[in-house]
């Protein structure tokens, strides 16, 4: 049985999610229909690397997905697809993967952007987090070298006091200022993120506890395999 691999992008604006859901609108549940309707098939499952929440964008999303018989021309599919799906969803590429390949527990490493602004402009519309003023930039670069490392992140996740496992190693944290001054760009990678982890340490970070900050301003920057 084939497997492929989908790598995506999507502005999560109008969208309920990554996840497929009833009777909401989302990324993952347009993707299957489009490729179940050029496919000729009553239903096509595919797996992603991550569950973004409603709102949250993604600079790359990776899925997969398998098929009884292989694609003839993989790439003629990623046109189609692209020929179907709103504008806000976008298929980089459309490859065949190999047999064990998995777009969720084969990833060793995932890079998130969150992204906050003072300075108002139009091109930053719902996606980004807009401050009245400008924040303590040096006390957040402080606060967040505390996370650096392998730790219980139960306090920064939804319902973390039910998780069995709450422990994930965050490798890297930087900041990037927005070439205007007006804002700044923090990631932030690990090897896994608990659900509302990275809006909950950015709240933290801008306003001295684990709420979690708006979901328009974080984005799913990369999945490394």
């Amino acid at each position: 049985m084939p497997r492929y691999r989908i790598d995506l992008s999507y502005l999560g604006t109008r969208y309920h999610g990554w996840q497929k859901q009833p009777k909401a609108d989302t990324v993952q549940g347009r993707l299957e229909t489009q490729l179940a309707r050029i496919l000729n098939l009553s239903e096509v499952a595919t797996t992603g690397a991550g569950r973004t929440d409603a709102g949250v964008h993604a600079d790359h999303q990776v899925c997969h997905f398998d098929l009884e018989a292989p694609l003839a021309e993989p790439t003629d599919l990623a046109f189609r697809l692209n020929r179907l799906l709103p504008g806000d969803i976008r298929i980089h590429a459309l490859t065949e993967a190999v047999p064990d390949f998995h777009a969720r527990y084969g990833a060793r490493s995932r890079r998130y952007r969150y992204e906050l602004r003072w300075l108002e402009r139009a091109a930053w519309h719902q996606r980004a987090w807009h401050l009245p003023t400008e924040p303590d930039l040096d006390r957040m670069r402080s606060a967040a070298e505390r996370f650096l490392g392998t730790h219980g992140f139960a306090d920064f996740a939804r319902g973390g006091h039910l998780l069995q496992n709450d422990r994930c190693t965050v490798t890297a944290i930087t900041w990037e200022p927005h070439a205007d001054g007006g804002g700044i760009s923090f990631r932030i990678s690990a090897d896994r993120f608990l659900h509302s982890m990275v809006r909950r340490i950015v709240g933290d970070l801008v306003g001295g506890k684990p709420k979690p900050a708006p979901p328009e301003g974080l984005w799913l920057e990369e999945v490394v395999y």
